[in-house]
């Protein structure tokens, strides 16, 4: 966020699976008291914040951000720019699965793991398969791809 001119206070908050209690009218950060992130910003200054999985407080696989820009500060004129840039995903280090495709996996060795990952776009049912040719399996599927 680039303050073009005069004062904002910018705040960060979210509804993610470890905060289904809240809701979205009262995870809107209005202050520092319901903010994960808060920061002030005077005229050319960069406000920035990154948000990587190793960030146990900004992070979750399934989440809405709200951000909240207050402006005039000081009973001035305001001006700033919002931009968000993607990063890699939480589960980036596993291959992805595609919908309706079927892929043939050799697991090595006994007590070898590989993981796939697939994302719906949709909430209808689904089916998971698993045709086993030799051995044994267990098969998990989470929230989470760590």
């Amino acid at each position: 966020m680039d303050v073009v001119e005069g004062s904002i206070q910018a705040y960060l908050n979210l509804i993610s699976e470890r905060t289904y209690n809240n809701n979205g009218y009262l995870a809107v950060p209005i202050n520092v008291n319901n903010s994960r992130w808060t920061q002030n910003g005077t005229t050319l200054t960069k406000l920035e914040v990154r948000i990587s999985k190793d960030d146990p407080v900004l992070f979750c696989y399934y989440c809405f951000y709200f951000l909240t820009v207050k402006t005039n500060v000081n009973n001035s004129q305001s001006s700033y720019r919002v931009s968000v840039t993607p990063t890699p995903d939480g589960g980036e280090d596993v291959q992805v699965l595609g919908l309706d495709q079927t892929m043939q996996l050799t697991l090595p060795a006994i007590g070898s793991t590989l993981q796939r990952k697939f994302i719906l776009d949709q909430k209808e049912p689904f089916i998971v398969q698993a045709d086993v040719q030799s051995g044994k399996i267990n098969m998990y599927v989470t929230l989470n791809p760590g």
